[in-house]
């Protein structure tokens, strides 16, 4: 389970506070919305194969990825792709059919996966939205990406510079009908940081 931990949590407090303090208005990226967006999704679909892999499999993707479907595009090369665990588990058998081994285990659960070149991420979540989003993902082309306020939920979870980072640049491009999607869902599973929600929102729209 993505249980934030005490030091991440701590850090987060401390990020927020210094960037209501020290944040120069207008210091965010410029984002031309309709071409960064083509973009991600143009990137995105250079995976498209992999849909085929796990097409039987409740899925979606995160990190990244599923960012930059939301947001001013960060530089990613890696796809991350959450399920359930015993689906996981699945994921890795088919993937290693497909020539994937794993190299490495995520301190979140989970395990990076390589094939040559190519590198990807299985995580393994229980958390108890999943279930709800998993079945209304946000469709880009074929793939199921996690939809905005539950990909806010699990960066939040995380809680890292970069996490902070892209919850500030994705709740910049929200209107207020998403925004009070992201309050709705903070409400009902994370309703101890829905002020640190609210502070994010008002430095988003401040830095840019």
């Amino acid at each position: 389970m993505l249980t934030t931990r005490p030091e991440a949590e701590a850090l987060r407090k401390f990020m927020i506070r210094r960037m209501m303090t020290h944040q120069k208005p207008g210091s965010g990226s410029t984002w031309n919305r309709e071409e960064d967006k083509k973009m991600a999704a143009n990137r995105l679909l250079e995976w498209e194969w992999i849909e085929n892999v796990l097409s039987e499999l409740s899925h979606v993707i995160v990190g990244g990825m599923a960012v930059n479907q939301f947001a001013p595009p960060r530089a990613t090369e890696d796809l991350d792709i959450a399920l359930a665990v015993d689906d996981a588990r699945t994921a890795i058998s088919l993937l290693g059919q497909q020539g994937f081994k794993v190299v490495g285990e995520l301190s979140i659960g989970g395990w990076t996966l390589r094939r040559g070149t190519i590198s990807l991420d299985i995580l393994e979540l229980d958390e108890p939205w999943l279930g709800e989003a998993l079945q209304r993902p946000c469709r880009i082309g074929p793939f199921p990406v996690l939809d905005f306020p539950y990909l806010i939920l699990m960066k939040m979870a995380a809680s890292r510079g970069t996490d902070i980072g892209d919850i500030q640049r994705m709740l910049h491009g929200a209107d207020e009908p998403q925004r009070q999607q992201v309050r709705d869902v903070f409400h009902r599973f994370a309703p101890q940081d829905l002020e640190d929600v609210e502070q994010l929102m008002v430095l988003s729209d401040a830095a840019w």
